[in-house]
């Protein structure tokens, strides 16, 4: 073998990995199943909505709040309507449970008269065409000091996406959620 031959070897020998269609491949399926963005709402300032975030429903406020050593969302809702913010994940293709993590605080200053007011965490499980399959409740305690919850839950046949929903429903007050996550098994 002469030089320029195995020169030619060297030089395709060390582009091959970086070409190769696998590792790219490997590298958009790991960013496209990526799991919630900014579920400890830090990516946001205070006083503006979160990033990555959807209003979930038309009423009540939901912003990005700090008591200056934690930055999480605050629902405000004046009115006993149902407020909150939604953030769609893609389901990985062998993924089997679904883990929802978090912590959250919050009590219904109209929890006596009226029986539906609530504060939760919720999913809303969806097929590949975005249809809705079901639902389930993670999280759903009323208090005014900060809990963690966590919940594993089977994924329903035909689910690709999930739908997390940090919320209250039918609660007057003011509801904080932190650090909510997804992981997939």
């Amino acid at each position: 073998m002469n030089r320029l031959h195995l020169a030619a070897l060297l030089i395709a020998s060390t582009l091959l990995p970086a070409a190769s269609p696998g590792a790219d491949a490997a590298k958009d399926a790991k960013q496209a199943f990526k799991p919630l963005i900014n579920g400890e709402f830090d990516a946001s300032p205070p006083g503006r909505p979160p990033a990555g975030w959807v209003a979930a429903y038309p009423t009540g406020s939901c912003v990005v709040a700090t008591d200056g050593k934690d930055t999480f969302l605050r629902l405000t809702s004046a009115q006993a309507a149902n407020a909150g913010m939604a953030q769609e994940v893609a389901v990985p293709p062998k993924a089997k449970t679904v883990a929802v993590l978090g912590r959250m605080r919050g009590k219904p200053q109209n929890e006596k008269t009226e029986n539906r007011a609530a504060v939760e965490v919720a999913l809303r499980y969806k097929d590949a065409q975005g249809g809705n399959i079901n639902a389930a409740v993670v999280a759903s305690k009323n208090s005014a000091s900060w809990h963690t919850f966590r919940r594993e839950l089977a994924l329903p046949a035909g689910c690709a996406k999930i739908e997390v929903v940090v919320r209250s429903l039918f609660a007057v007050g003011t509801f904080d959620f932190d650090e909510v996550r997804v992981e997939f098994k």
